[in-house]
Protein backbone atom coordinates (compact mmCIF):
# COMPACT_ATOMS: atom_id res chain seq x y z
CA UNK A 1 0.00 0.00 0.00
CA UNK A 2 1.38 3.37 -1.00
CA UNK A 3 2.04 6.17 1.46
CA UNK A 4 1.01 9.76 0.71
CA UNK A 5 1.13 13.24 2.17
CA UNK A 6 -1.21 16.19 1.80
CA UNK A 7 0.43 19.61 1.80
CA UNK A 8 -0.20 23.30 1.38
CA UNK A 9 2.13 25.04 -1.06
CA UNK A 10 3.25 28.69 -1.07
CA UNK A 11 2.71 31.33 -3.71
CA UNK A 12 5.41 31.71 -6.34
CA UNK A 13 7.18 34.63 -4.64
CA UNK A 14 7.83 32.63 -1.47
CA UNK A 15 8.51 29.42 -3.37
CA UNK A 16 11.26 31.15 -5.36
CA UNK A 17 12.79 32.64 -2.21
CA UNK A 18 12.88 29.27 -0.45
CA UNK A 19 14.30 27.54 -3.51
CA UNK A 20 17.07 30.15 -3.67
CA UNK A 21 18.00 29.27 -0.07
CA UNK A 22 17.93 25.58 -0.92
CA UNK A 23 20.34 26.26 -3.79
CA UNK A 24 22.58 28.26 -1.45
CA UNK A 25 22.74 25.33 0.98
CA UNK A 26 23.45 22.81 -1.77
CA UNK A 27 26.23 24.96 -3.23
CA UNK A 28 27.78 25.41 0.22
CA UNK A 29 27.72 21.85 1.61
CA UNK A 30 26.28 19.55 -1.05
CA UNK A 31 23.02 17.63 -1.08
CA UNK A 32 21.05 17.24 2.16
CA UNK A 33 17.75 15.59 3.04
CA UNK A 34 14.66 17.50 1.79
CA UNK A 35 16.68 19.90 -0.38
CA UNK A 36 15.11 18.49 -3.54
CA UNK A 37 11.53 18.75 -2.28
CA UNK A 38 9.20 21.46 -3.49
CA UNK A 39 8.50 24.04 -0.73
CA UNK A 40 5.41 23.02 1.24
CA UNK A 41 3.94 22.57 4.70
CA UNK A 42 2.84 19.00 5.36
CA UNK A 43 -0.66 18.62 6.79
CA UNK A 44 -0.75 14.84 7.22
CA UNK A 45 0.98 11.66 6.08
CA UNK A 46 -1.43 8.82 5.36
CA UNK A 47 -2.04 5.53 3.59
CA UNK A 48 -5.06 5.07 1.38
CA UNK A 49 -6.69 2.59 -0.97
CA UNK A 50 -9.19 5.16 -2.29
CA UNK A 51 -7.09 7.71 -4.15
CA UNK A 52 -9.77 8.82 -6.60
CA UNK A 53 -12.20 9.47 -3.75
CA UNK A 54 -9.47 11.16 -1.70
CA UNK A 55 -8.66 13.49 -4.59
CA UNK A 56 -12.34 14.32 -5.01
CA UNK A 57 -12.51 15.31 -1.33
CA UNK A 58 -9.35 17.41 -1.54
CA UNK A 59 -10.77 19.19 -4.58
CA UNK A 60 -13.99 19.93 -2.69
CA UNK A 61 -11.93 21.40 0.14
CA UNK A 62 -9.95 23.56 -2.29
CA UNK A 63 -13.13 24.99 -3.80
CA UNK A 64 -14.36 26.34 -0.47
CA UNK A 65 -11.00 27.39 1.03
CA UNK A 66 -9.53 30.81 0.48
CA UNK A 67 -5.78 31.01 0.09
CA UNK A 68 -4.22 31.21 3.53
CA UNK A 69 -2.27 34.28 4.57
CA UNK A 70 0.71 33.56 6.80
CA UNK A 71 3.38 35.64 8.45
CA UNK A 72 6.91 34.30 8.42
CA UNK A 73 9.05 35.19 11.42
CA UNK A 74 12.37 33.97 10.00
CA UNK A 75 14.33 30.73 10.15
CA UNK A 76 14.12 28.23 12.99
CA UNK A 77 15.74 24.86 13.75
CA UNK A 78 14.42 21.49 14.85
CA UNK A 79 17.59 20.17 16.47
CA UNK A 80 18.09 16.38 16.30
CA UNK A 81 14.90 15.94 14.30
CA UNK A 82 13.27 12.65 15.34
CA UNK A 83 12.59 11.70 11.72
CA UNK A 84 16.09 12.40 10.39
CA UNK A 85 18.53 12.61 13.34
CA UNK A 86 19.81 15.80 11.69
CA UNK A 87 19.18 19.50 12.35
CA UNK A 88 16.20 20.59 10.26
CA UNK A 89 16.19 24.21 9.10
CA UNK A 90 12.70 25.63 8.56
CA UNK A 91 10.74 28.82 7.89
CA UNK A 92 8.70 29.51 11.03
CA UNK A 93 5.33 31.27 11.30
CA UNK A 94 3.79 33.63 13.83
CA UNK A 95 1.16 32.51 16.37
CA UNK A 96 -1.82 33.68 14.33
CA UNK A 97 -0.61 31.71 11.32
CA UNK A 98 -0.05 28.62 13.49
CA UNK A 99 -3.61 28.83 14.79
CA UNK A 100 -5.12 29.16 11.31
CA UNK A 101 -3.12 26.23 9.97
CA UNK A 102 -3.90 23.96 12.93
CA UNK A 103 -7.61 24.68 12.51
CA UNK A 104 -7.36 23.92 8.81
CA UNK A 105 -5.47 20.68 9.48
CA UNK A 106 -8.12 19.36 11.89
CA UNK A 107 -10.94 20.23 9.50
CA UNK A 108 -9.14 18.45 6.65
CA UNK A 109 -8.34 15.37 8.74
CA UNK A 110 -12.01 14.96 9.67
CA UNK A 111 -13.10 15.23 6.04
CA UNK A 112 -10.58 12.68 4.71
CA UNK A 113 -10.71 10.29 7.66
CA UNK A 114 -12.78 7.66 5.84
CA UNK A 115 -10.08 7.42 3.14
CA UNK A 116 -7.15 7.12 5.58
CA UNK A 117 -6.28 3.49 6.36
CA UNK A 118 -3.78 4.70 9.01
CA UNK A 119 -1.30 1.91 8.41
CA UNK A 120 1.69 3.87 9.66
CA UNK A 121 5.08 2.25 9.27
CA UNK A 122 6.23 4.31 12.26
CA UNK A 123 4.56 1.94 14.75
CA UNK A 124 6.82 -0.89 13.66
CA UNK A 125 9.93 1.19 13.10
CA UNK A 126 12.95 1.66 15.35
CA UNK A 127 12.03 5.35 15.60
CA UNK A 128 8.64 4.77 17.26
CA UNK A 129 9.95 5.03 20.82
CA UNK A 130 11.70 8.31 20.00
CA UNK A 131 8.29 9.99 19.89
CA UNK A 132 6.72 11.23 23.10
CA UNK A 133 3.54 9.69 24.50
CA UNK A 134 1.23 12.21 22.85
CA UNK A 135 2.89 11.71 19.48
CA UNK A 136 2.62 7.92 19.78
CA UNK A 137 -1.11 8.26 20.49
CA UNK A 138 -1.51 10.42 17.38
CA UNK A 139 0.31 7.79 15.31
CA UNK A 140 -2.15 5.16 16.53
CA UNK A 141 -5.16 7.41 15.96
CA UNK A 142 -4.22 9.08 12.66
CA UNK A 143 -1.09 7.33 11.39
CA UNK A 144 0.84 10.59 11.87
CA UNK A 145 2.43 12.06 15.03
CA UNK A 146 2.01 15.79 14.46
CA UNK A 147 -1.64 16.76 14.91
CA UNK A 148 -3.33 19.77 16.55
CA UNK A 149 -1.22 21.55 19.21
CA UNK A 150 1.45 18.91 18.78
CA UNK A 151 2.08 20.15 15.24
CA UNK A 152 4.37 23.11 14.55
CA UNK A 153 3.49 24.27 11.02
CA UNK A 154 6.56 25.22 8.98
CA UNK A 155 8.21 25.00 5.57
CA UNK A 156 11.39 22.94 5.52
CA UNK A 157 14.53 24.05 3.71
CA UNK A 158 16.70 21.04 4.54
CA UNK A 159 17.60 18.57 7.26
CA UNK A 160 21.32 19.10 7.61
CA UNK A 161 23.99 16.75 8.90
CA UNK A 162 25.12 17.92 12.32
CA UNK A 163 28.77 18.32 11.37
CA UNK A 164 27.80 20.65 8.48
CA UNK A 165 24.99 22.57 10.15
CA UNK A 166 27.00 25.39 11.77
CA UNK A 167 28.66 26.18 8.46
CA UNK A 168 25.22 26.87 6.96
CA UNK A 169 23.58 28.53 9.94
CA UNK A 170 26.41 31.03 10.46
CA UNK A 171 26.11 32.48 6.97
CA UNK A 172 22.54 31.99 5.72
CA UNK A 173 20.28 35.05 5.81
CA UNK A 174 17.70 34.29 8.51
CA UNK A 175 15.37 37.28 8.46
CA UNK A 176 14.85 38.28 4.83
CA UNK A 177 11.51 36.45 4.67
CA UNK A 178 9.90 38.38 7.54
CA UNK A 179 6.72 39.40 5.78
CA UNK A 180 3.31 38.07 4.76
CA UNK A 181 2.75 35.49 2.03
CA UNK A 182 -0.02 33.19 0.89
CA UNK A 183 -0.36 29.43 0.74
CA UNK A 184 -2.36 29.10 -2.46
CA UNK A 185 -2.44 25.40 -3.41
CA UNK A 186 -3.27 22.10 -1.71
CA UNK A 187 -1.53 19.01 -3.05
CA UNK A 188 -1.31 15.24 -2.75
CA UNK A 189 2.10 13.57 -3.07
CA UNK A 190 2.99 9.88 -3.28
CA UNK A 191 5.85 9.22 -0.85
CA UNK A 192 6.22 5.63 -2.05
CA UNK A 193 7.05 6.95 -5.51
CA UNK A 194 9.78 9.39 -4.48
CA UNK A 195 7.36 12.17 -3.47
CA UNK A 196 5.68 12.16 -6.87
CA UNK A 197 3.04 14.87 -7.22
CA UNK A 198 -0.32 13.17 -7.74
CA UNK A 199 -2.37 16.35 -8.16
CA UNK A 200 -2.57 19.89 -6.88
CA UNK A 201 -5.55 22.19 -6.54
CA UNK A 202 -5.63 25.97 -6.38
CA UNK A 203 -7.31 27.57 -3.38
CA UNK A 204 -9.91 30.31 -3.89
Amino acid sequence: MDKYFIALEPELKLKNLINSKKSFIRNLIGDQKYLSEEPHTTLIVLTSESIAELLDEIEKISLITEKIKLNITGLNVFFKDVLTDNNTLVCSFDQNSLKKLRNFQIDLIKKIDKFNTKKSILINSKDYLKFNEQEREKIKEYGFPYIEDNWIPHITLASIEENKFKRVFDVIEKNDMKESYFLDHISLYNISQSNLLVKKFKLK
